[in-house]
Protein backbone atom coordinates (compact mmCIF):
# COMPACT_ATOMS: atom_id res chain seq x y z
CA UNK A 1 0.00 0.00 0.00
CA UNK A 2 2.81 2.40 0.88
CA UNK A 3 4.48 1.58 -2.42
CA UNK A 4 1.34 2.51 -4.38
CA UNK A 5 0.91 5.76 -2.45
CA UNK A 6 4.51 6.71 -3.15
CA UNK A 7 4.23 5.96 -6.86
CA UNK A 8 0.98 7.91 -7.12
CA UNK A 9 2.49 10.89 -5.30
CA UNK A 10 5.57 10.84 -7.53
CA UNK A 11 3.47 10.76 -10.69
CA UNK A 12 1.07 13.41 -9.36
CA UNK A 13 3.95 15.74 -8.52
CA UNK A 14 5.61 15.35 -11.92
CA UNK A 15 2.40 16.04 -13.82
CA UNK A 16 1.61 19.20 -11.90
CA UNK A 17 5.22 20.42 -11.87
CA UNK A 18 5.32 20.18 -15.66
CA UNK A 19 2.38 22.58 -15.94
CA UNK A 20 3.74 25.32 -13.65
CA UNK A 21 5.00 28.69 -14.80
CA UNK A 22 5.74 30.08 -11.31
CA UNK A 23 9.24 29.00 -10.29
CA UNK A 24 8.50 28.47 -6.59
CA UNK A 25 5.38 26.45 -7.33
CA UNK A 26 7.41 24.31 -9.70
CA UNK A 27 9.89 23.60 -6.90
CA UNK A 28 7.05 22.84 -4.49
CA UNK A 29 5.48 20.30 -6.86
CA UNK A 30 8.92 18.85 -7.42
CA UNK A 31 9.14 18.34 -3.66
CA UNK A 32 5.86 16.41 -3.77
CA UNK A 33 7.39 14.20 -6.46
CA UNK A 34 10.56 13.67 -4.44
CA UNK A 35 8.57 12.74 -1.33
CA UNK A 36 6.77 10.17 -3.47
CA UNK A 37 10.12 8.70 -4.48
CA UNK A 38 11.20 8.55 -0.83
CA UNK A 39 7.95 6.87 0.21
CA UNK A 40 8.35 4.42 -2.68
CA UNK A 41 11.81 3.53 -1.39
CA UNK A 42 10.43 2.91 2.10
CA UNK A 43 7.61 0.82 0.63
CA UNK A 44 10.13 -1.23 -1.35
CA UNK A 45 12.15 -1.76 1.82
CA UNK A 46 9.05 -3.11 3.57
CA UNK A 47 8.17 -5.38 0.64
CA UNK A 48 11.71 -6.74 0.34
CA UNK A 49 11.91 -7.35 4.07
CA UNK A 50 8.52 -9.10 3.98
CA UNK A 51 9.62 -11.58 1.32
CA UNK A 52 12.92 -12.31 3.02
CA UNK A 53 15.24 -10.26 0.82
CA UNK A 54 16.82 -8.43 3.74
CA UNK A 55 19.85 -7.12 1.84
CA UNK A 56 17.67 -5.48 -0.82
CA UNK A 57 15.36 -4.16 1.89
CA UNK A 58 18.29 -2.54 3.66
CA UNK A 59 19.54 -1.12 0.38
CA UNK A 60 16.11 0.36 -0.43
CA UNK A 61 15.87 1.92 3.02
CA UNK A 62 19.39 3.38 2.76
CA UNK A 63 18.53 4.78 -0.68
CA UNK A 64 15.33 6.39 0.67
CA UNK A 65 17.18 7.94 3.61
CA UNK A 66 20.02 9.14 1.38
CA UNK A 67 17.54 10.67 -1.06
CA UNK A 68 15.73 12.48 1.77
CA UNK A 69 19.02 13.92 3.03
CA UNK A 70 20.03 15.05 -0.47
CA UNK A 71 16.58 16.48 -1.10
CA UNK A 72 16.69 18.52 2.11
CA UNK A 73 20.01 20.14 1.23
CA UNK A 74 19.53 20.61 -2.50
CA UNK A 75 15.93 21.82 -2.40
CA UNK A 76 16.71 24.42 0.26
CA UNK A 77 19.54 25.72 -1.91
CA UNK A 78 17.24 25.75 -4.95
CA UNK A 79 14.63 27.79 -3.06
CA UNK A 80 17.30 30.24 -1.91
CA UNK A 81 18.70 30.56 -5.43
CA UNK A 82 15.25 30.97 -6.91
CA UNK A 83 14.42 33.63 -4.37
CA UNK A 84 17.59 35.51 -5.30
CA UNK A 85 16.76 35.31 -9.00
CA UNK A 86 13.17 36.42 -8.43
CA UNK A 87 14.31 39.30 -6.25
CA UNK A 88 16.87 40.52 -8.76
CA UNK A 89 14.63 40.21 -11.82
CA UNK A 90 11.33 41.20 -10.24
CA UNK A 91 9.62 38.37 -12.16
CA UNK A 92 7.80 35.31 -10.85
CA UNK A 93 7.05 33.31 -13.99
CA UNK A 94 9.01 31.42 -16.62
CA UNK A 95 6.94 33.15 -19.33
CA UNK A 96 8.80 36.42 -18.80
CA UNK A 97 12.13 34.63 -19.34
CA UNK A 98 11.03 33.08 -22.62
CA UNK A 99 10.36 36.46 -24.25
Amino acid sequence: MLLAIGLFSALYGVVFAAAQTDMKRLLAWSSIENLGIIITGIGLAIVFHGVGMHALGALALIAALYHSLNHAFIKSLLFLGTGAVLHSTGERTWDAWAA
